[in-house]
């Protein structure tokens, strides 16, 4: 029992470092091997889907390196995660320009759903900026300190990350939740009347972050 839960402890930190790479790469293998284990003892190992094993990964950093130059950490993990879930989403065809093109004149009364792989979120740090300067192997980088948002979206198996604003993180969360596309865009330009609600949505469409709809269903409400 000693030797399975070993190896079972050493398989998913083998998992938590494939699946934060860029984590991993901050911190330094010996430093990430530690959190990674802590967090496996911390958390039972008996996983059914391996995949579900690290979700909070990205809540424990934060509780083990709340500041300093670990300040992006947390945030970091939260945008891995969100690609790890991206690639494993079920798979529907994305919502192009020229399906609302070709749609009915009162389309913006419908609401459009989120491809299944969409997974956005709004960060305390610029995450995303750090992010893709160590996946391009630019190493440690000191953005301008701000905040935020991250899109995840998976078009033809490829999954893509880029940083959004807060107008689309408005839009976003209100389509997440529902609304119509004319209700989350009153709401998005009552709070950022600068925006710009055409360039919003051909800016979330193009990236793929709605599914394709055949039947729009109506918002009523």
């Amino acid at each position: 029992m000693a030797e399975f839960r070993d190896r079972s402890l050493s398989a998913l930190v083998a998992f938590l470092r494939a699946t934060y790479p860029v984590t991993a790469g901050m911190l330094g293998e010996a430093v990430f091997n530690a959190a990674a284990l802590a967090f496996a003892l911390r958390h039972s190992p008996a996983y059914s889907v391996p995949v579900a094993h690290g979700g909070d990964f990205a809540e424990f950093l934060a509780e083990q390196f709340p500041t300093g130059d670990a300040l992006h950490l947390a945030d970091v993990a939260t945008v891995e995660r969100l690609w790890t879930e991206a690639h494993v989403a079920a798979d529907a065809p994305a919502l192009g320009l020229d399906q609302l093109r070709k749609g009915e004149a009162a389309w913006t009364r419908h609401r459009l759903p989120l491809h299944p792989a969409t997974g956005f979120i709004w960060l305390k740090t610029p995450a995303v900026t750090v992010w893709q300067a160590h996946r391009k192997g630019r190493g440690t980088v000191a953005p301008e300190f701000r905040a935020e948002g991250a899109l995840v979206t998976r078009s033809e198996g490829r999954v893509a990350l880029r940083s959004i604003t807060r107008p689309e993180h408005r839009m976003l969360s209100g389509l997440s939740l529902g609304e119509a596309v004319a209700q989350a865009a009153e709401a998005m330009t009552a709070l950022y009347p600068e925006a710009d609600v055409a360039s919003v949505l051909t800016d979330l469409v193009s990236s793929g972050a709605f599914a394709r709809a055949p039947h729009m269903e109506p918002n009523d409400r």
